[in-house]
């Protein structure tokens, strides 16, 4: 566009075409090629400013120059796009891990915590001066054995928890009485 045209100013014309198009290019050609022109061509949305004095090897020059800068713009925002894409995504991402982390530490905990109930039971049952066991109902296996009670059968605590109640080899003599 030239600045001075009929009906309509070459900076008028631009900043109307750059509300309505803002991804097209616009270059002002004119003979004026002072300062406040310039300024002014590029403060409405302008791309480039051609002097009217130029070769027909300028002008192709310089709009090829317009057309690949529009080109690398147009891929750079699809590749600023696909970033922000893939950010969204890492986010929905790193939600979901915060959350599994927050998970895994409470289940953590619970499981220090039973392992602790654990431990102390474990004391407590070897500690007791009675026989004490924990058989599995459904397969009659030692689940937990005091040393008393390894004692009073003649195996090891370890020895137990690898048997069955059926696999003692337990002779009960005439003199054995159950307390009531």
């Amino acid at each position: 566009s030239d600045i001075f045209m009929p009906n309509m100013g070459g900076f008028e014309l631009c900043a109307k075409v750059r509300k309505i198009y803002p991804n097209i290019p616009f270059v002002i050609l004119t003979v004026h090629d002072d300062a406040k022109n310039l300024r002014q061509a590029f403060s409405v949305g302008a791309v480039d400013y051609i002097n009217k004095l130029f070769t027909k090897t300028d002008i192709i020059m310089r709009i090829s120059n317009v057309l690949r800068i529009q080109n690398t713009k147009k891929s750079l925002t699809g590749k600023v796009d696909r970033v922000k894409i893939n950010q969204a995504e890492l986010e929905k991402h790193n939600i979901e891990l915060r959350s599994i982390q927050s998970e895994y530490t409470k289940l953590h905990d619970s499981l220090k915590k039973t392992k602790d109930n654990l431990f102390i039971f474990k004391n407590l049952l070897d500690n007791l001066n009675d026989s004490i066991v924990v058989i599995d109902a459904k397969n009659s296996k030692f689940l937990e054995v005091n040393h008393q009670m390894s004692l009073s059968l003649g195996y090891s605590q370890k020895e137990l928890l690898t048997m069955k109640v059926v696999d003692i080899d337990l002779v009960i003599s005439d003199t054995f009485s159950w307390n009531t």
